[in-house]
Protein backbone atom coordinates (compact mmCIF):
# COMPACT_ATOMS: atom_id res chain seq x y z
CA UNK A 1 0.00 0.00 0.00
CA UNK A 2 1.42 3.30 -1.16
CA UNK A 3 2.47 5.69 2.13
CA UNK A 4 0.31 8.34 0.80
CA UNK A 5 -2.55 6.34 1.54
CA UNK A 6 -0.78 5.06 4.86
CA UNK A 7 -0.93 8.64 5.95
CA UNK A 8 -4.56 9.24 4.66
CA UNK A 9 -5.97 6.09 6.58
CA UNK A 10 -3.84 7.20 9.61
CA UNK A 11 -5.77 10.63 9.35
CA UNK A 12 -9.41 9.51 9.12
CA UNK A 13 -9.61 6.66 11.23
CA UNK A 14 -8.86 5.25 14.87
CA UNK A 15 -5.54 3.29 15.24
CA UNK A 16 -8.22 0.56 16.05
CA UNK A 17 -9.09 -0.31 12.73
CA UNK A 18 -7.11 -2.80 10.75
CA UNK A 19 -10.01 -2.69 7.46
CA UNK A 20 -11.30 -0.01 5.47
CA UNK A 21 -13.41 -0.73 2.64
CA UNK A 22 -14.40 2.61 0.26
CA UNK A 23 -16.46 2.79 -2.43
CA UNK A 24 -15.62 -1.14 -2.94
CA UNK A 25 -17.06 -2.91 -6.32
CA UNK A 26 -16.61 -5.96 -8.58
CA UNK A 27 -17.92 -6.65 -11.99
CA UNK A 28 -17.55 -10.21 -13.82
CA UNK A 29 -18.69 -9.74 -18.18
CA UNK A 30 -20.68 -13.38 -18.58
CA UNK A 31 -20.41 -15.32 -22.12
CA UNK A 32 -17.07 -14.02 -22.66
CA UNK A 33 -14.46 -16.23 -24.29
CA UNK A 34 -10.68 -17.00 -24.16
CA UNK A 35 -8.52 -13.68 -25.99
CA UNK A 36 -6.40 -14.52 -28.99
CA UNK A 37 -6.45 -17.56 -31.72
CA UNK A 38 -9.33 -18.55 -30.13
CA UNK A 39 -11.21 -15.32 -30.39
CA UNK A 40 -10.19 -14.86 -33.58
CA UNK A 41 -11.47 -18.59 -34.78
CA UNK A 42 -14.54 -17.90 -33.21
CA UNK A 43 -14.99 -14.49 -35.12
CA UNK A 44 -15.04 -16.84 -38.11
CA UNK A 45 -16.70 -19.25 -37.61
CA UNK A 46 -19.63 -17.20 -36.35
CA UNK A 47 -19.47 -13.91 -39.07
CA UNK A 48 -21.75 -10.49 -38.01
CA UNK A 49 -22.23 -8.33 -34.84
CA UNK A 50 -20.72 -9.14 -31.68
CA UNK A 51 -23.01 -10.39 -29.21
CA UNK A 52 -23.86 -7.98 -26.33
CA UNK A 53 -21.91 -8.71 -23.61
CA UNK A 54 -23.89 -9.36 -19.79
CA UNK A 55 -22.64 -8.14 -16.82
CA UNK A 56 -22.92 -8.39 -13.38
CA UNK A 57 -21.84 -6.97 -10.39
CA UNK A 58 -21.34 -8.86 -7.44
CA UNK A 59 -20.31 -6.37 -5.11
CA UNK A 60 -21.58 -2.63 -5.41
CA UNK A 61 -20.37 0.54 -3.21
CA UNK A 62 -19.62 -1.32 -0.35
CA UNK A 63 -18.28 0.68 2.29
CA UNK A 64 -17.06 -1.03 5.71
CA UNK A 65 -14.69 -0.54 9.01
CA UNK A 66 -13.62 -3.46 10.87
CA UNK A 67 -11.82 -2.84 14.33
CA UNK A 68 -9.04 -4.27 16.13
CA UNK A 69 -10.37 -7.65 18.12
CA UNK A 70 -13.60 -7.83 16.50
CA UNK A 71 -15.47 -10.69 14.53
CA UNK A 72 -17.13 -9.92 11.89
CA UNK A 73 -19.79 -12.26 10.57
CA UNK A 74 -21.21 -12.04 7.09
CA UNK A 75 -24.19 -13.60 5.92
CA UNK A 76 -26.63 -13.52 3.33
CA UNK A 77 -28.15 -15.84 0.56
CA UNK A 78 -26.11 -17.42 -2.08
CA UNK A 79 -24.84 -15.22 -4.95
CA UNK A 80 -25.05 -12.25 -2.68
CA UNK A 81 -21.25 -11.34 -2.89
CA UNK A 82 -19.98 -13.11 0.27
CA UNK A 83 -16.85 -14.73 -1.22
CA UNK A 84 -16.12 -12.19 -3.77
CA UNK A 85 -15.93 -9.77 -0.70
CA UNK A 86 -13.35 -12.34 0.82
CA UNK A 87 -11.21 -13.21 -1.91
CA UNK A 88 -10.47 -9.59 -2.45
CA UNK A 89 -9.22 -8.94 0.99
CA UNK A 90 -7.44 -11.84 0.75
CA UNK A 91 -5.90 -10.19 -2.44
CA UNK A 92 -7.09 -13.10 -4.25
CA UNK A 93 -8.95 -10.76 -7.35
CA UNK A 94 -9.12 -7.02 -7.72
CA UNK A 95 -12.17 -4.83 -7.45
CA UNK A 96 -13.30 -2.92 -10.19
CA UNK A 97 -13.65 0.03 -8.61
CA UNK A 98 -12.80 1.56 -4.71
CA UNK A 99 -10.26 0.54 -2.54
CA UNK A 100 -9.44 -1.93 0.51
CA UNK A 101 -7.05 -0.24 3.23
CA UNK A 102 -5.34 -2.65 5.67
CA UNK A 103 -2.92 -3.14 8.33
CA UNK A 104 -1.64 -6.04 9.51
CA UNK A 105 -0.76 -9.56 8.07
CA UNK A 106 -3.74 -11.39 6.99
CA UNK A 107 -4.35 -15.10 6.64
CA UNK A 108 -7.43 -16.85 4.77
CA UNK A 109 -9.04 -19.89 4.35
CA UNK A 110 -11.46 -19.83 1.40
CA UNK A 111 -11.39 -22.65 -0.69
CA UNK A 112 -10.55 -26.32 0.21
CA UNK A 113 -6.84 -27.22 -0.98
CA UNK A 114 -6.09 -23.94 -1.60
CA UNK A 115 -1.86 -23.65 -1.65
CA UNK A 116 -1.27 -27.42 -1.80
CA UNK A 117 -0.07 -28.96 -4.79
CA UNK A 118 -1.15 -32.47 -5.18
CA UNK A 119 1.81 -35.21 -5.82
CA UNK A 120 3.62 -33.61 -2.64
CA UNK A 121 3.02 -35.05 0.85
CA UNK A 122 1.08 -33.70 3.84
CA UNK A 123 4.92 -32.69 5.33
CA UNK A 124 5.94 -31.26 2.19
CA UNK A 125 2.64 -29.12 1.92
CA UNK A 126 3.10 -27.86 5.44
CA UNK A 127 6.14 -25.86 4.49
CA UNK A 128 4.86 -25.21 1.04
CA UNK A 129 1.39 -23.84 2.23
CA UNK A 130 3.48 -21.74 5.47
CA UNK A 131 5.48 -20.28 2.79
CA UNK A 132 3.00 -18.87 0.90
CA UNK A 133 1.05 -17.81 3.82
CA UNK A 134 4.18 -15.77 4.80
CA UNK A 135 6.29 -18.13 7.50
CA UNK A 136 9.87 -18.32 7.40
CA UNK A 137 10.91 -21.91 7.72
CA UNK A 138 12.36 -21.70 10.86
CA UNK A 139 8.39 -20.73 12.56
CA UNK A 140 7.18 -23.22 10.54
CA UNK A 141 9.45 -25.98 11.58
CA UNK A 142 8.73 -24.34 15.61
CA UNK A 143 4.95 -24.99 14.70
CA UNK A 144 5.38 -28.00 12.94
CA UNK A 145 4.34 -30.73 16.01
CA UNK A 146 1.57 -28.19 16.47
CA UNK A 147 -0.31 -27.99 13.12
CA UNK A 148 -0.07 -32.07 12.83
CA UNK A 149 -1.36 -32.55 16.02
CA UNK A 150 -4.52 -30.00 14.95
CA UNK A 151 -5.02 -31.46 11.89
CA UNK A 152 -4.98 -35.04 13.55
CA UNK A 153 -3.20 -36.08 10.29
CA UNK A 154 -0.19 -37.89 12.04
CA UNK A 155 -0.79 -41.22 10.16
CA UNK A 156 -0.76 -39.78 6.75
CA UNK A 157 2.36 -36.99 6.92
CA UNK A 158 4.06 -38.99 4.39
CA UNK A 159 1.30 -40.05 1.56
CA UNK A 160 0.72 -36.98 -1.15
CA UNK A 161 -2.38 -35.24 -0.39
CA UNK A 162 -3.80 -36.15 -3.59
CA UNK A 163 -4.81 -39.50 -1.72
CA UNK A 164 -6.77 -37.48 1.42
CA UNK A 165 -10.28 -36.87 1.52
CA UNK A 166 -11.86 -33.57 1.18
CA UNK A 167 -12.13 -33.26 4.97
CA UNK A 168 -8.13 -34.14 5.65
CA UNK A 169 -7.75 -31.78 2.94
CA UNK A 170 -9.12 -28.59 4.54
CA UNK A 171 -8.13 -30.18 8.40
CA UNK A 172 -4.58 -29.57 7.40
CA UNK A 173 -4.60 -26.01 5.57
CA UNK A 174 -7.08 -24.78 8.27
CA UNK A 175 -3.92 -26.32 10.57
CA UNK A 176 -1.61 -24.12 8.64
CA UNK A 177 -3.45 -20.56 8.64
CA UNK A 178 -4.46 -20.68 11.76
CA UNK A 179 -0.82 -21.39 13.15
CA UNK A 180 -0.18 -18.21 11.40
CA UNK A 181 -0.89 -16.46 14.18
CA UNK A 182 -1.99 -13.27 11.68
CA UNK A 183 -3.44 -10.27 12.46
CA UNK A 184 -6.75 -10.86 10.41
CA UNK A 185 -8.07 -14.15 9.93
CA UNK A 186 -10.30 -14.95 7.13
CA UNK A 187 -12.30 -17.87 7.05
CA UNK A 188 -15.28 -18.59 4.09
CA UNK A 189 -17.71 -21.98 4.33
CA UNK A 190 -15.15 -24.43 3.56
CA UNK A 191 -15.22 -25.29 7.55
CA UNK A 192 -18.77 -26.81 6.40
CA UNK A 193 -16.39 -29.93 4.43
CA UNK A 194 -15.02 -30.78 8.30
CA UNK A 195 -16.90 -33.22 10.49
CA UNK A 196 -18.59 -31.70 13.48
CA UNK A 197 -15.56 -32.43 15.72
CA UNK A 198 -13.52 -30.51 13.55
CA UNK A 199 -16.03 -27.73 13.11
CA UNK A 200 -16.11 -27.70 16.80
CA UNK A 201 -12.14 -27.01 17.11
CA UNK A 202 -11.88 -24.63 14.35
CA UNK A 203 -14.55 -22.31 15.74
CA UNK A 204 -12.45 -22.46 19.47
CA UNK A 205 -9.00 -21.98 17.29
CA UNK A 206 -11.01 -18.87 16.10
CA UNK A 207 -12.56 -18.01 19.51
CA UNK A 208 -8.67 -17.65 20.86
CA UNK A 209 -7.52 -15.61 17.93
CA UNK A 210 -10.39 -13.35 18.92
CA UNK A 211 -9.70 -13.03 22.45
CA UNK A 212 -6.04 -12.43 21.76
CA UNK A 213 -7.18 -9.22 20.37
CA UNK A 214 -6.72 -10.05 16.48
CA UNK A 215 -9.34 -10.06 13.93
CA UNK A 216 -11.78 -12.71 12.42
CA UNK A 217 -14.00 -12.27 9.21
CA UNK A 218 -16.46 -15.39 9.31
CA UNK A 219 -18.67 -16.14 6.21
CA UNK A 220 -21.10 -19.07 7.22
CA UNK A 221 -24.35 -20.63 6.72
CA UNK A 222 -24.40 -21.52 10.01
CA UNK A 223 -26.70 -18.70 11.69
CA UNK A 224 -26.06 -20.33 15.42
CA UNK A 225 -22.56 -20.00 14.92
CA UNK A 226 -22.96 -16.27 13.72
CA UNK A 227 -25.42 -14.87 16.35
CA UNK A 228 -22.96 -16.13 18.93
CA UNK A 229 -19.54 -16.52 17.88
CA UNK A 230 -19.11 -13.06 16.14
CA UNK A 231 -19.14 -9.40 17.92
CA UNK A 232 -20.86 -8.20 14.82
CA UNK A 233 -22.85 -8.70 11.65
CA UNK A 234 -23.07 -8.00 7.65
CA UNK A 235 -26.02 -8.82 5.75
CA UNK A 236 -25.23 -8.77 2.20
CA UNK A 237 -27.93 -9.24 -0.61
CA UNK A 238 -27.15 -8.63 -4.35
CA UNK A 239 -23.92 -7.46 -3.52
CA UNK A 240 -25.07 -4.17 -1.22
CA UNK A 241 -24.68 -4.67 2.47
CA UNK A 242 -28.25 -3.96 3.38
CA UNK A 243 -27.67 -3.95 7.17
CA UNK A 244 -25.20 -4.00 9.72
CA UNK A 245 -24.91 -4.15 13.28
CA UNK A 246 -25.47 -6.72 16.69
CA UNK A 247 -25.13 -9.69 15.15
CA UNK A 248 -28.84 -11.62 16.64
CA UNK A 249 -31.17 -8.72 15.07
CA UNK A 250 -29.12 -9.36 12.08
CA UNK A 251 -29.55 -12.82 11.73
CA UNK A 252 -33.08 -12.49 13.12
CA UNK A 253 -33.77 -10.41 10.03
CA UNK A 254 -32.14 -12.41 7.90
CA UNK A 255 -34.24 -15.29 8.88
CA UNK A 256 -37.39 -13.14 9.14
CA UNK A 257 -36.76 -12.17 5.04
CA UNK A 258 -35.46 -15.70 4.03
CA UNK A 259 -38.76 -17.53 6.37
CA UNK A 260 -41.34 -15.04 5.54
CA UNK A 261 -42.93 -17.64 2.89
CA UNK A 262 -42.75 -20.51 5.33
CA UNK A 263 -44.88 -18.50 8.37
CA UNK A 264 -48.18 -19.50 6.57
CA UNK A 265 -49.56 -21.73 4.26
CA UNK A 266 -52.45 -22.22 2.43
CA UNK A 267 -53.86 -24.74 0.60
CA UNK A 268 -56.71 -24.82 -2.38
CA UNK A 269 -60.43 -26.32 -1.05
CA UNK A 270 -61.35 -29.23 -1.88
CA UNK A 271 -65.18 -30.11 -1.66
CA UNK A 272 -64.87 -33.85 -2.15
CA UNK A 273 -63.16 -34.00 1.05
CA UNK A 274 -65.26 -34.30 4.30
CA UNK A 275 -63.21 -32.54 6.33
CA UNK A 276 -60.16 -30.94 5.26
CA UNK A 277 -56.68 -28.04 6.33
CA UNK A 278 -57.04 -24.96 4.80
CA UNK A 279 -54.32 -22.56 6.42
CA UNK A 280 -51.38 -23.60 8.74
CA UNK A 281 -49.30 -20.30 10.08
CA UNK A 282 -46.90 -19.32 13.02
CA UNK A 283 -46.91 -16.53 15.35
CA UNK A 284 -44.49 -15.49 17.71
CA UNK A 285 -45.45 -14.85 21.35
CA UNK A 286 -44.88 -11.67 21.90
CA UNK A 287 -44.49 -10.63 18.60
CA UNK A 288 -41.30 -9.93 17.61
CA UNK A 289 -39.65 -7.79 14.74
CA UNK A 290 -40.06 -9.94 10.96
CA UNK A 291 -42.20 -12.38 12.78
CA UNK A 292 -39.05 -14.08 14.08
CA UNK A 293 -39.85 -17.31 16.83
CA UNK A 294 -37.14 -17.53 19.26
CA UNK A 295 -36.36 -20.40 21.34
CA UNK A 296 -36.71 -18.14 24.84
CA UNK A 297 -40.33 -17.44 23.59
CA UNK A 298 -43.62 -19.25 23.09
CA UNK A 299 -45.52 -19.42 19.74
CA UNK A 300 -48.40 -20.68 18.97
CA UNK A 301 -49.40 -22.64 15.35
CA UNK A 302 -52.82 -22.13 14.53
CA UNK A 303 -54.33 -24.18 11.89
CA UNK A 304 -57.63 -23.99 10.12
CA UNK A 305 -59.73 -26.59 8.56
CA UNK A 306 -62.87 -26.52 6.81
CA UNK A 307 -65.61 -28.95 7.44
CA UNK A 308 -67.84 -29.76 4.01
CA UNK A 309 -70.05 -32.39 5.30
CA UNK A 310 -71.34 -33.39 9.07
CA UNK A 311 -68.83 -35.24 10.54
CA UNK A 312 -67.67 -37.26 13.46
CA UNK A 313 -64.53 -38.98 14.86
CA UNK A 314 -62.24 -36.74 13.83
CA UNK A 315 -58.81 -35.57 15.18
CA UNK A 316 -56.85 -32.35 14.32
CA UNK A 317 -52.95 -32.93 14.65
CA UNK A 318 -49.47 -31.57 14.38
CA UNK A 319 -46.53 -33.64 13.74
CA UNK A 320 -43.30 -31.09 14.94
CA UNK A 321 -40.24 -33.04 12.99
CA UNK A 322 -37.20 -32.34 12.38
CA UNK A 323 -35.66 -31.28 8.82
CA UNK A 324 -33.73 -34.76 7.98
CA UNK A 325 -37.44 -36.33 9.24
CA UNK A 326 -36.62 -37.34 12.80
CA UNK A 327 -40.18 -36.91 14.73
CA UNK A 328 -39.64 -34.42 17.72
CA UNK A 329 -43.17 -34.70 18.85
CA UNK A 330 -47.26 -35.33 18.04
CA UNK A 331 -50.03 -33.18 19.78
CA UNK A 332 -53.58 -33.49 19.12
CA UNK A 333 -56.76 -31.55 19.75
CA UNK A 334 -58.16 -33.93 22.05
CA UNK A 335 -55.05 -34.03 24.11
CA UNK A 336 -56.67 -31.71 26.84
CA UNK A 337 -59.96 -33.76 26.66
CA UNK A 338 -58.73 -37.23 25.89
CA UNK A 339 -63.16 -38.65 26.13
CA UNK A 340 -63.86 -35.33 23.84
CA UNK A 341 -65.13 -36.76 20.11
CA UNK A 342 -66.88 -33.87 18.34
CA UNK A 343 -69.43 -33.58 15.97
CA UNK A 344 -68.43 -31.02 13.45
CA UNK A 345 -70.93 -29.13 11.52
CA UNK A 346 -70.27 -27.42 8.04
CA UNK A 347 -68.84 -24.32 8.37
CA UNK A 348 -64.46 -22.99 8.48
CA UNK A 349 -62.69 -23.84 11.79
CA UNK A 350 -59.62 -22.55 13.18
CA UNK A 351 -57.53 -24.37 16.64
CA UNK A 352 -54.88 -22.98 18.19
CA UNK A 353 -51.62 -24.60 20.30
CA UNK A 354 -48.96 -22.65 22.11
CA UNK A 355 -46.02 -24.21 22.48
CA UNK A 356 -43.94 -22.85 25.53
CA UNK A 357 -40.62 -20.97 25.52
CA UNK A 358 -37.47 -23.01 26.77
CA UNK A 359 -38.87 -26.01 25.58
CA UNK A 360 -36.50 -26.48 22.32
CA UNK A 361 -33.33 -25.92 20.94
CA UNK A 362 -32.16 -23.53 18.58
CA UNK A 363 -32.46 -24.86 15.06
CA UNK A 364 -34.72 -25.69 11.68
CA UNK A 365 -38.40 -27.26 12.25
CA UNK A 366 -40.59 -28.83 10.25
CA UNK A 367 -44.66 -28.79 11.14
CA UNK A 368 -47.01 -30.62 9.51
CA UNK A 369 -50.96 -31.14 10.18
CA UNK A 370 -53.46 -34.12 9.18
CA UNK A 371 -56.89 -34.78 10.10
CA UNK A 372 -56.76 -38.57 11.35
CA UNK A 373 -60.22 -40.96 11.96
CA UNK A 374 -60.81 -42.10 15.19
CA UNK A 375 -63.31 -44.41 13.34
CA UNK A 376 -60.93 -45.95 10.52
CA UNK A 377 -57.71 -45.30 12.18
CA UNK A 378 -55.99 -43.52 9.59
CA UNK A 379 -55.67 -40.65 7.83
CA UNK A 380 -58.89 -40.73 6.71
CA UNK A 381 -59.18 -37.13 4.98
CA UNK A 382 -56.32 -34.92 4.98
CA UNK A 383 -52.80 -34.80 4.86
CA UNK A 384 -50.97 -32.04 3.75
CA UNK A 385 -47.28 -31.01 2.93
CA UNK A 386 -46.50 -28.31 6.09
CA UNK A 387 -44.17 -25.25 6.77
CA UNK A 388 -40.11 -24.97 7.79
CA UNK A 389 -39.48 -22.96 10.78
CA UNK A 390 -36.62 -21.62 11.96
CA UNK A 391 -35.87 -21.34 16.17
CA UNK A 392 -33.51 -18.38 17.10
CA UNK A 393 -31.75 -18.48 20.69
CA UNK A 394 -31.16 -14.53 21.41
CA UNK A 395 -28.96 -15.89 24.21
CA UNK A 396 -25.72 -17.07 23.49
CA UNK A 397 -26.36 -20.82 24.25
CA UNK A 398 -25.20 -22.54 21.22
CA UNK A 399 -22.39 -23.55 19.41
CA UNK A 400 -19.86 -21.67 21.32
CA UNK A 401 -21.45 -21.89 24.97
CA UNK A 402 -19.26 -24.38 27.14
CA UNK A 403 -16.01 -24.18 25.03
CA UNK A 404 -17.75 -24.86 21.46
CA UNK A 405 -20.20 -27.30 22.72
CA UNK A 406 -23.70 -26.69 21.64
CA UNK A 407 -26.03 -28.71 23.84
CA UNK A 408 -27.00 -31.50 22.20
CA UNK A 409 -30.37 -32.89 21.55
CA UNK A 410 -34.13 -30.98 19.97
CA UNK A 411 -35.07 -30.41 23.80
CA UNK A 412 -33.47 -27.33 25.50
CA UNK A 413 -34.17 -28.07 29.54
CA UNK A 414 -33.17 -25.92 32.53
CA UNK A 415 -33.95 -28.59 35.18
CA UNK A 416 -33.83 -27.82 38.28
CA UNK A 417 -29.96 -29.22 40.12
CA UNK A 418 -29.91 -29.12 43.50
CA UNK A 419 -25.05 -29.53 44.94
CA UNK A 420 -24.52 -30.16 48.30
CA UNK A 421 -21.02 -31.10 50.02
CA UNK A 422 -20.66 -34.16 51.50
CA UNK A 423 -18.87 -34.56 54.51
CA UNK A 424 -15.22 -36.47 54.48
CA UNK A 425 -15.33 -40.25 55.45
CA UNK A 426 -19.08 -39.68 54.72
CA UNK A 427 -19.95 -43.40 53.48
CA UNK A 428 -20.95 -43.56 49.60
CA UNK A 429 -25.08 -43.95 49.27
CA UNK A 430 -26.23 -47.42 48.82
CA UNK A 431 -27.80 -47.96 45.55
CA UNK A 432 -30.95 -49.98 45.67
CA UNK A 433 -31.08 -53.14 43.70
CA UNK A 434 -33.99 -52.64 41.22
CA UNK A 435 -33.66 -56.09 39.66
CA UNK A 436 -36.18 -57.73 41.78
CA UNK A 437 -38.89 -55.27 40.10
CA UNK A 438 -38.08 -55.69 37.07
CA UNK A 439 -39.49 -58.78 36.38
CA UNK A 440 -38.52 -61.84 34.23
CA UNK A 441 -36.31 -61.92 31.42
Amino acid sequence: MPSAAWRTWFSTVSRESVIRIEGLSKRYRLGTGTPGLHRAIRRLLRPGPRPQQNVIWALRDIDLEVRRGEVLGIIGPNGSGKSTLLKILARITEPTTGRVLMRGRIASLLEVGTGFHPDLTGRDNIYLNGSLLGLSFREIRERFASIVEFAGTELFLDTPVKHYSSGMYVRLAFAVAAHLEPDILVVDEVLAVGDVAFQRKCLGRMQAVADSGRTVLFVSHNLAAINHFCTRAVLLREGQIVDQGEPARIVGRYLAETFACQRQRSYPRDPAKPMQIRRISLHGLPDAPGGVLYRTRPFEVRVVYQVNAPISGSIVSLLLEKPDGGTVCQTRDIDSDPECRRRYEPGLYQATVRFPGNLLNAGTYALRAAIESTLLGRDAFDHQPGLTFELLDPEGATLLHTRGRQRPGVLFLNLPWMVEMLDDGEPAPQVQDTSACVGPP
